[in-house]
Order: structure tokens, then C-alpha cells, then sequence
């Protein structure tokens, strides 16, 4: 009884992890894609052949309720569904009757594979191919052109400007994640913990094909460990560890007194305060240098002011701010420090990346290494039983003399 109950409760349905904004823009853009693509293939293709295809309903449900995934990409909708056409229209010319819709749906579907398109309504329009009755079959292979590939190409354009006006995630990328130093290498936090290798690993060995692509993946196991991380970072906020001693500069300042408070600090940038001593920027080392110069509209360096040079979008934090969200900013990011501000955007410290490595080290480092230096210290103070104080040693019969 219990192995049944057990059984009956896979067969639960799985939560829908969708956003009541997703799934009435799931609804909408489906009804918009088939709406226009019914009335172009009405306008263009009705007086000669079926100008709508069902099929298309179900590659609707892909492209608008689920953007993101890999079988909604437009290579999936349009190579799929011309792939299934072809060999649907093949099994319904060579093959009896009673063989063709099956073997066109497992032809279809390996093909598919083949060719890195797989798209579920694509067995549907494989099926249509054979079933369609005499106003599918009779056009032959112009089926191919019209109204499959006619009506996959209209609701992919209508996918992608419907998708795009709503910033929604489409069109997918195949991107390595970029370094701020133009390198080869991958960025620090690639480089350590979970890999893009590591989730290709474990989909190669779960054998089964997922619908969830291999990026999107990484990135729902890097967001996870990045809650896991500020739930055990939770009490450490930026102004634990923040730099209180600031040293700043005026906006109206020469850029050569910024030049000389990076090099006598031995800064990577300055936080820049306007007149009210607000955050009006920050002028980094790379700045000074790429001004030193003083080639611009023939200004001397000399003549610059800290103004004319800073960078006026700075990433900024406040005290209450979580450790863990400096760590990407920080490291992928490029940046060498985040001013830390209050309400009125005044500037009460910074956290450098010195910084961030001391208070990650005395959260993760520290209490192993106390760790260690405790079974140590215990082991040594402890005494080390001798032999003949141990109750399991007999003691020894006395020697008897002839």
C-alpha cells in the first residue's frame, strides 16, 4: 500500500515556478502570434492552399510561454517543423498506409536530434503530413514551403518582436561569460567552485534529454549558491567590514592632486564629493592615466580638473548591505572598490577587495585553522598512558632461584 501511495504521489503535478506577469504575457503573445499568423496565411496563401496548420498552436505554447527554452529558439521552430514536413510528406509518398504516420513520427524525431532542432509540435506536423487528408496531401512537398515554413517563419518574427518589446529572454546566445581584462582566462568566480564543465558533466551523465539549456542551468546553480552564500554570510553586512578612514577629493580639484593621493595611499581610485560633499563620482588610476596625456581639445594635463575626468556611474552600497553581494562586483566586475553611502549619498567608507578577502577569510579560514590549532593543543597537554599503568597489562609472576 505504501509503494502505491508512493507511486500515485510522482504522479503529482510539478510547481509552475512562473510569475503571474509571465504566464498573462505567456496567453497574450500566443494569441497574438497565431492571430497574426491566421490572418497573414488567410491574405497570402488562402486562395490555393491551407494557409493554418494546428500544430502551430502547440509551437505558440513554446515561444510565449516558455521563451527561455531551448526547443522555443527559432532554429528549433523553423528547422523542426520543415525537418518533420520533409519526412512526413516522404512516409506518406513511399510508405503503406498503415506505416507511414509512425515511422514519419520517430523519423521526424530523429532527425531532429540530428540536426540540434528538436521542437515537439514537430511530431504533430509529421503526423499532419500523412493525416492531413486530400487538401495537405495533395500538395505534395509544396506542403514543406506552405503553410509550414511559411507559418513557422510569421510567428517566429512575431515571437521575437513580441519577446523583445517586453525584454523578455529570448533568443538565446551561446556566450562564455566575459572578462572585464580581455583575456583568455575565465573570470575569477568560473574559475573555482561550479563550472560550466561541471554541469555539462552531470547532463552527459544523466543520459536523459533535459529542456533547460546548459547556460541557464549554470546560472539557476550559481544563483543558488549565491542565496546559500548570503544565508551563511547573513550577519556580516559592508559595514562590518568597511575602511572608515576615507580619503576623497573635490570634483573642482587639479587632476594632478588626485594623481598624487593614489600614489602617496597607494589607492586604486578616490571617491569624488560635490560641493555639498555628496558622491559625485569616483577617478580611478586608469583615469588619471588615460588623461595624463592632456591630448584633448589640446588641454594640459596640468589644466585638468578631477571634473573633467571621473567616472559619474560608480556601483554603490550602504552599510546594512549584504558581504555577499560585493563578491560578483568585486571579482568578475573589475572593480577594485564600492563606496559605502548613507541616505544623503555622503560617503562613510569603502570596501576594497583587501577588504573583502580579510572578512572572507575570517569566516571560512579562520575557524578551521582554530579548529586545528584546538585538537592540536588538546592532544599535546593530554598525558600519553604508560605501558604498566594500563589495567589490560598482567603484571609479571615473580622470578623464582634455584
Amino acid at each position: 500500500m505504501v509503494g502505491v501511495l508512493g507511486w500515485l504521489r510522482a504522479l503529482k503535478p510539478a510547481p509552475v515556478h512562473a510569475s503571474w506577469r509571465e504566464r498573462l504575457y505567456g496567453s497574450l503573445g500566443a494569441w497574438i502570434g497565431l492571430l497574426c499568423t491566421e490572418w497573414v496565411g488567410r491574405q497570402t496563401l488562402g486562395g490555393f492552399n491551407p494557409w493554418f496548420i494546428a500544430p502551430m498552436g502547440a509551437s505558440a505554447v513554446l515561444l510565449f510561454a516558455a521563451p527561455a527554452s531551448p526547443l522555443a529558439q527559432p532554429w528549433s521552430i523553423v528547422g523542426g517543423n520543415i525537418v518533420s514536413a520533409i519526412v512526413g510528406v516522404c512516409c506518406f509518398k513511399f510508405l503503406p498506409a498503415g506505416y507511414a504516420a509512425p515511422v514519419a513520427v520517430a523519423v521526424a524525431i530523429g532527425m531532429m536530434f540530428a540536426l540540434r532542432c528538436l521542437h515537439p509540435p514537430g511530431g504533430a506536423v509529421a503526423l499532419t503530413a500523412v493525416l492531413g487528408g486530400p487538401a495537405v496531401t495533395s500538395l505534395g512537398f509544396g506542403f514543406v514551403l506552405s503553410p509550414v515554413a511559411f507559418n513557422s517563419v510569421v510567428l517566429v518574427l512575431v515571437a521575437i518582436l513580441f519577446n523583445g518589446i517586453l525584454r523578455r529572454n529570448y533568443l538565446r546566445r551561446q556566450e562564455a561569460p566575459a572578462n572585464v581584462h580581455l583575456t583568455r582566462d575565465p573570470p575569477p568566480s568560473a574559475r573555482t567552485g561550479l563550472r560550466a564543465d561541471d554541469v555539462r558533466q552531470a547532463l552527459d551523465e544523466q543520459g536523459d534529454f533535459l529542456d533547460i539549456d546548459e547556460d541557464d542551468l549554470t546560472h539557476i546553480a550559481a544563483e543558488a549558491q549565491r542565496h546559500a552564500s548570503e544565508r551563511r554570510f547573513a550577519d556580516l553586512r559592508c559595514g562590518d567590514i568597511m575602511s572608515r578612514d576615507m580619503v576623497c577629493i573635490g570634483q573642482h580639484e587639479p587632476l594632478e592632486q588626485a594623481w598624487r593621493l593614489l600614489g602617496r595611499h597607494r589607492l586604486q581610485a578616490l571617491p569624488v564629493l560635490d560641493a555639498k560633499g555628496a558622491l559625485a563620482g569616483v577617478i580611478s588610476l586608469r583615469d588619471v592615466i588615460t588623461h595624463q596625456g592632456g591630448r584633448e581639445a589640446g588641454v594640459q594635463w596640468r589644466d585638468l580638473r578631477v571634473a573633467q575626468c571621473m567616472t559619474r556611474e560608480v556601483v554603490t552600497v550602504t552599510e546594512s548591505t549584504p558581504l555577499s553581494t560585493l563578491i560578483r562586483p568585486l571579482s568578475d566586475g573589475g572593480l577594485h572598490q564600492i563606496p559605502v553611502l548613507n541616505e544623503a549619498r555622503q560617503v562613510v567608507g569603502t570596501v576594497t577587495q583587501s577588504d573583502l578577502v580579510a572578512a572572507l577569510y575570517g569566516v571560512v579560514a579562520a575557524p578551521a585553522a582554530m579548529s586545528s590549532v584546538a585538537s592540536s593543543t588538546t592532544s599535546s597537554i593530554m598525558p600519553t598512558p604508560s605501558p604498566a599503568a594500563s589495567p589490560s597489562t598482567p603484571p609479571l609472576p615473580p622470578s623464582s632461584t634455584s
